[in-house]
């Protein structure tokens, strides 16, 4: 899990100042036609799209406390997709309604990560 946060951080921050440049260089490029920076608008799009996913990976690589456990209700998955048509789908059904005393069916039943 943290290898992949660790990839996710590199990567994002990679394409935000990349998209930062391209969009700072756009913008100063296309300044002089008339009509809206299309290009530059979508450049700046993109580079705060990246900044939020970095910042975010930074979050869960950093601040979060991660930790694996098995998942009663998703270990019930792999059988019921060995079966056939509306079978298939009424098992699913009940799998994911189900509300053992313990959980709330699939819907929040397995939390991995907390604050």
């Amino acid at each position: 899990m943290r290898a992949e946060f660790t990839r996710d951080v590199s990567r994002h921050f990679r394409w935000m100042i990349i998209n930062g440049i391209v969009m700072v260089v756009t913008a100063i490029v296309l300044t002089l036609i008339p009509g809206p920076n299309l290009i530059a608008w979508y450049f700046t799009f993109r580079a705060i799209g990246h900044f939020l996913s970095w910042r975010g990976a930074r979050k869960g690589l950093k601040d979060v406390e991660w930790s694996s456990e098995a998942c009663k209700e998703l270990s019930l998955v792999r059988p019921a997709l060995s079966l056939h048509g509306h079978d298939r789908r009424t098992r699913l059904r009940e799998i994911g309604i189900a509300r053992p005393e313990t959980s709330r069916g699939l819907r929040g039943a397995c939390v991995r990560g907390e604050t």
